[in-house]
């Protein structure tokens, strides 16, 4: 699959890289939702394929969108399609249902191979299924319900500190213990 430079080189062009949108979208959690905030690495516009809102994937093996953000049929990950609720405020004037905004990775390989895009192909019914999970997320920070370790633990020292893994009294990984 052709990367952002040859769709660069076909007319697209990188329009913003690390953009902050203006105001924050709301998920809905009931009667009380909570503001999405974040930043995309970068959005590319096209005249005749559109926008793209796109994260940077580093490494060799980086995995299609679909089997990084779910397993099965359940949500693993909402990280694109809450990107999607962040283009109106990034000045992105099309839409996941006119076809005009596609969201993926751009993937960046450590070896001398060009980068590739790699585009989220979810169906309309599947966005929704993963914005009724993001609904799901916010009732259960709203009950004090803030997360779930399931079986494959935080690698990332950041994420894994925050989860409350390798702190005092936290169990230790077995790398650790090594």
């Amino acid at each position: 699959r052709p990367g952002g430079a040859a769709e660069a080189g076909a007319g697209g062009r990188v329009r913003d890289g690390e953009a902050t949108p203006k105001g924050a979208p709301l998920v809905g959690g009931d009667d009380r939702p909570l503001p999405v905030i974040g930043r995309g690495d970068r959005v590319d516009v096209h005249p005749q394929l559109g926008w793209r809102l796109l994260d940077y994937r580093t490494g060799d093996k980086v995995k299609k969108p679909e089997l990084s953000h779910r397993r099965g049929d359940r949500w693993i990950d909402l990280q694109l399609p809450l990107y999607a609720l962040l283009a109106p405020g990034l000045g992105v004037d099309g839409s996941l249902a006119d076809g005009r905004l596609a969201l993926g990775y751009l993937a960046l390989p450590a070896s001398a191979e060009p980068e590739t895009l790699l585009l989220a192909s979810w169906e309309p019914e599947q966005l929704e299924d993963a914005y009724s999970a993001a609904r799901q997320v916010v009732r259960a920070i709203r009950a004090g319900q803030l997360f779930e370790l399931g079986d494959d633990p935080p690698r990332d020292p950041q994420i894994a500190a925050i989860a409350g893994l390798g702190l005092l009294g936290a169990e230790a990984d077995e790398e650790d213990e090594a």
